[in-house]
């Protein structure tokens, strides 16, 4: 099964998705924005949320990006961000093992 869905990327993890794939996502996302633009992330507590965050902020920085980690935050903190930002991380609204990545 594919981790793409028609509006986010998520699978369980780490079969699924993992650090390698995130870090992936990040530098194919920066590099599809003008160097320097503005990404904020976020995240919940899910015990992989660290690693995966970790490695999609990694991807991010290496293709140009300009990183606001917010750290562990509600869903509805980063909806307010996105007015100045063009992403967010979330991992809060799957099963425990489920992450993944979504526009806002």
């Amino acid at each position: 099964m594919s981790i793409f869905k028609e509006c986010d990327i998520r699978g369980i993890f780490p079969t699924e998705i993992d650090e390698e794939k995130t870090y992936l996502i990040g530098r194919a996302f920066a590099s599809s924005l003008p160097v320097g633009s503005r990404i904020v992330v976020g995240g919940d507590v899910r015990k992989s949320t660290p690693l995966l965050q970790e490695a999609l902020v990694k991807g991010l920085l290496e293709s140009g990006g300009e990183v606001i980690d917010l750290g562990v935050v509600p869903t509805p903190l980063l909806y307010f961000a996105r007015k100045t930002t063009r992403r967010r991380r979330d991992y809060g609204y799957r099963k425990p093992q489920s992450s993944g990545i979504q526009r806002a």
